[in-house]
Order: C-alpha cells, then structure tokens, then sequence
C-alpha cells in the first residue's frame, strides 16, 4: 500500500517514519513543515502542504496513488488554548478534510489519533473509576471538545460512507523528542537528568496515564497491518495511573549519580487519568511495551546517544 502520514514530522510522525523506513511500502510525509534533510529512504516521500486546504491534500492523493491515510496533524492542548480559531481549524476542519478525501477516492483504510481529552474528569466518572470507549464524554477542554466532534464525524463516514477507519485515543504520550503538549515539562527534565543535572519535578501528587511515544507507533503499526476494525475507536494507554512522585522516583532510580527531587502539587485533571486499554488489547492484540520503568531507561539511553 501507499501511505500519506498527514503531520509526520511531528513527535509521534517522527518515531513512526523510523519504523516505516524498515518496511516496504511507499509513504508519503504531507505536512506544512518544509523538508530541511533529504530522506535517507528510498520509500519515504515528503510533500508540503495543509490539511485545511482539501484540494491540496486531495491533488497529492490523486499524484502519489494512496491507498491509506495515516492522520496526525493535530494542534495540541495547551497550543489549542493560545490559539483557539486556528486550532479549531486544523483540528475540526482539516479532520474532515481528511475523512472526505478518503471517501470520496475509496482510500481502503485511514488510521487517525484522537486524545483520552474527549472524556470528562475524573469527578464527573467517579474516583478511581475506569472508564472504557462507550462511556459517556463530557471534555472539558477545547482541544477535547474537537476530538469528540471528529470521533462523531469519523462515525458518521464509518457507517454511512463505508470508510474503513479506525480511531486511537491516547493518553499523555511521552519520550525523546517532545517539543509541545500540556507535558511537555516531564520530558523536558527527565532529558536534563539523563545529562547530570539535578531536577525538580513539579506536580508530585498529579496522576499520569502515559503511553511512550514508541508503544504509540507500534499501535499505529498495528492498525496498519490489520485488514478492517471491529471497533472504530481504542484507548491506547497504560493500564496503571502514576502520581508525579512515583515517576520521579523511577528516574531517581536509574539515575543514582543526579539528584532529583520534587514538590508537592496536583494539576486539575480535565480528563480522568482512569482510561481502560482492555478493548485495544483484546481487539487489537495491542499491549504496550514499554512499562514506565523500561519507558524512562529507554528514554534515558537515547538522550545520553545524542551528542551534548
């Protein structure tokens, strides 16, 4: 198949793209950033452009023969909250940009990323209450506000355009590399202790549902491999909540020679932390790879690769 990766320079796009490289089919990179290196793979193709701009995204289909969409261009949560139009735009509209190209070209299969953002809080589910994909949604952000809409419009082509397409509603995805995002704090200092820094964490009490960024691709991949979905929408997540304090200890201990300490502090939780990943493991067969301690070594070791 030849595959457009709508946003794929973009922190899960990157990780994705490393993996698609080793694989033989034709990917297309659409994305409003300009290609600065040429591509060390054969089979990976880049193409600037706009979501928004459905004729575009329609003509680089049409040019590069696609047969399955993989959509990732999104403005984050705390992007969303600066710039609310904009968001609105690339977020709802360039959704249904992607979901109306695909039908009407018959794309055979369109994988797209929703956020646990699209549920309310914890409050609103009950204290340490689980919920899974049929619960009621009640976001209490804009940027989750804009995911349930797509989810309702990627129902709606699902049932009656046909659409073979399939939603991934992830939790605070983490790792090398996170540039934006409402945690983007955590990567930030988990990366200066894996260079000898001592750190402070902030939010020792705030609860943490993460899912690393390369346990996102693999469920990306996952999809890719699958011929049709019983469900259209999984939580990929983790199965555990950690408070803030618990992550940093993690830290603490695969990295004895930094000192790392934090304050006490709780963030509000706009979307409960308590998201069930039971329907992606048993419709899927997806179970995450990286718990938190493998995750963080994992993440430690790649910062350490790069050069200071």
């Amino acid at each position: 198949m030849n595959w457009l990766i709508t946003g794929g320079s973009g922190f899960v796009g990157t990780y994705l793209i490393k993996e698609l490289k080793l694989r033989p089919e034709k990917v297309v990179v659409y994305d409003r950033k300009k290609q600065t290196v040429p591509s060390d793979s054969e089979n990976i193709v880049w193409e600037q452009g706009d979501v928004t701009n459905k004729d575009e995204l329609l003509k680089v289909v049409e040019k590069h023969g696609i047969d399955g969409i993989i959509h990732l261009a999104f403005i984050l949560l705390s992007e969303t909250n600066k710039s609310p139009y904009h968001s609105v735009r690339v977020n709802c509209n360039g959704t249904l940009n992607v979901f109306e190209v695909a039908a009407q070209k018959g794309i055979k299969k369109v994988i797209w990323t929703s956020s646990v953002q699209a549920y309310g809080s914890e409050q609103f589910y009950g204290e340490k209450v689980w919920v899974d994909e049929e619960k009621i949604k009640k976001p209490e952000t804009l940027y989750g506000a804009c995911k349930l809409f797509c989810e309702n419009i990627a129902n709606y082509y699902r049932e009656n355009m046909k659409l073979n397409i399939v939603g991934l509603r992830f939790s605070t995805v983490y790792g090398y590399g996170r540039l934006s995002g409402s945690n983007t704090y955590l990567c930030d200092l988990i990366e200066k202790a894996a260079g000898g820094d001592d750190v402070v964490f902030p939010l020792g009490n705030h609860l943490n549902n993460l899912i690393y960024v390369k346990d996102a691709a693999r469920a990306i991949l996952k999809c890719m491999d699958m011929p049709s979905f019983i469900s259209p929408i999984y939580n990929i997540c983790a199965d555990k909540v950690y408070t803030g304090a618990e992550i940093y200890a993690v830290v603490q201990e695969l990295l004895p020679a930094v000192k790392v300490s934090y304050n006490p502090g709780k963030a509000a939780n706009k979307a409960t932390p308590y998201t069930s990943p039971a329907r992606a493991e048993k419709e899927l067969g997806f179970i995450h790879q990286y718990p938190l301690k493998t995750a963080i070594k994992d993440f430690i070791e790649i910062c350490k690769s790069k050069p200071q």
